[in-house]
């Protein structure tokens, strides 16, 4: 067969070029940023920087006061660390040497004066920031970014229902310095005159409304990982580095903002949709993302595909900062019948991810009080994170109102027994120890999903959990209110 010369010529200007061109980087491995447990990963994350001031978050009870807080890292170049209400962990106390100042974020019910008075003690100079509530706290946490430098953006979130967002919007506030205000998704004050404004989340959680009133740039998805995935390209343009952090447990999001910079912070989760890290060429993960869902991220990059789980998940109805969705293996007793609508089936029982209030330590529910009648074992229902170092527990309950449901952001109060005999009274168990999921059933019945790290060397005996009540426009009761009430009940394990 003849070859003419024209195309001969262009087959060799082809194979010339292609010489020149670099073979592609696949990537094999990612880095981490880990340590034991929150305190010590953002004491990590904070040894990767320079600095004498140190911003102090309880992340134990509540994010929320800290949602606000990564603007003012940017502004005063300071890494954010954790502490507990009443206590200074050794992970953060460690990276205090040296430091001039504190920013305490939050008010006393937050980070008490015994934490303080330890800071001054050792000679640092303290400013305590707080408000009467989350929102308040966030507009002085934005006047003193104001008092620092101008801004030219503010990132709007709902403060109740848009935490995930937040997240997503607190490495762009910490490398440009601006501030993340918190708000009832329906009116925000105090806003920088001349700032470009941005409304993170969709209309379900800032109104339409308030973003035309403001003259804002709406950006948001269907759930945490589309928000998160059009947060990153709208702020950033071409990066190749990113960091990879838990989509349901925001933490390690907001530790490492501080440090990301010009690296976008990418939510991720078993079976999340993780195209945005095509092409990536160094993935770091923080916190304890597991080994399944980091080997998607890296087959993403090296363009192997997303697979997608059966995930249950409903961002509109998410009040919490630390809300997970379930993978479910289809197996057992616990089964996907519907893989359009995720039907899951328990005990032939429905339960659809459009009837789903999800989820994590301590239950919040409002006036209608939510009665234990009874809960399965971890061998009635299979779930795939369950293994030898966890003990998971299917609580079943019944909702008077199964429309007035939500959770609240904070930890549950609790004891441990152990099969010792030893009784550990607990203040708060963290996150690190206690996992809890809300499913609404069809009928007047939920479940609620225990999963509970084993004690070392003892093993988990039984768990006492604690909710307490709250008004159906999601403002927690005070102990003033009439309303008020702590709720308990014993699981036996």
């Amino acid at each position: 067969m003849k070859i003419s010369k024209k195309l001969l010529l262009l087959i060799t200007s082809i194979s010339i070029a292609l010489v020149g061109v670099p073979k592609s980087y696949a990537l094999s491995s990612v880095d981490k940023i880990q340590g034991i447990d929150r305190y010590e990963t953002a004491g990590k994350i904070a040894d990767k920087q320079n600095y004498d001031t140190v911003i102090l978050v309880n992340s134990d009870q509540s994010l929320a006061d800290g949602l606000s807080a990564a603007g003012l890292s940017g502004a005063t170049n300071s890494p954010i660390l954790l502490v507990q209400k009443n206590k200074i962990p050794q992970a953060t106390n460690t990276r205090l040497k040296g430091v001039k100042k504190v920013f305490i974020i939050g008010e006393k019910d937050a980070i008490s004066n015994t934490v303080e008075n330890e800071l001054k003690i050792n000679n640092i100079q303290v400013e305590r920031i707080g408000g009467t509530d989350r929102i308040q706290t966030s507009v002085n946490v934005s006047n003193k970014i104001l008092s620092i430098k101008s801004v030219d953006k503010i990132l709007l979130v709902n403060g109740y229902k848009g935490e995930a967002d937040a997240m997503s919007g607190s490495a762009v506030a910490a490398r440009d310095g601006v501030p993340i205000i918190l708000t009832d998704g329906y009116s925000a004050d105090n806003l920088a005159k001349n700032a470009k404004i941005y409304a993170l989340g969709e209309k379900n959680v800032i109104s339409e409304n308030l973003v035309k009133e403001k003259n804002a740039i709406r950006i948001g998805g269907k759930d945490r990982f589309e928000t998160n995935k059009k947060v990153i390209k709208e702020f950033y343009t071409s990066s190749r580095e990113l960091y990879l952090s838990k989509g349901y447990k925001l933490v390690d999001a907001l530790t490492v903002s501080s440090l990301a910079k010009d690296k976008p912070v990418v939510l991720v989760n078993n079976g999340s949709d993780k195209s945005i890290l095509k092409n990536a060429t160094k993935l770091i993960a923080l916190g304890g993302v597991d080994e399944t869902t980091i080997q998607q991220c890296i087959n993403i990059t090296n363009g192997k595909g997303n697979p997608i789980t059966g995930i249950i998940e409903n961002d509109s109805n998410s009040n919490d900062t630390e809300n997970n969705n379930t993978n479910i293996n289809t197996s057992s007793n616990l089964s996907l019948t519907n893989k359009n609508d995720y039907i899951y089936t328990i005990n032939n029982l429905n339960i659809t991810d459009s009837k789903i209030t999800q989820g994590i330590k301590e239950v919040g529910v409002f006036k209608n009080m939510v009665n234990a009648c009874e809960y399965y074992k971890a061998s009635d229902v299979k779930i795939n994170d369950l293994n030898k170092d966890k003990t998971t527990v299917i609580l079943k309950f019944s909702l008077e109102n199964k429309n007035n449901f939500m959770i609240n952001t904070y930890p549950s109060q609790g004891i441990i027994k152990t099969n010792t005999g030893e009784i550990a009274e607990v203040d708060w168990i963290s996150s690190e120890q206690f996992d809890g999921y809300i499913y609404e059933g069809e009928s007047k019945e939920g479940y609620l999903v225990i999963t509970l790290e084993k004690t070392k060397p003892e093993e988990l005996k039984s768990f006492t959990f604690v909710w307490n009540t709250y008004h159906q426009n999601g403002t927690p009761i005070t102990n003033n209110d009439e309303y008020y009430s702590i709720n308990t009940f014993e699981i036996n394990l």
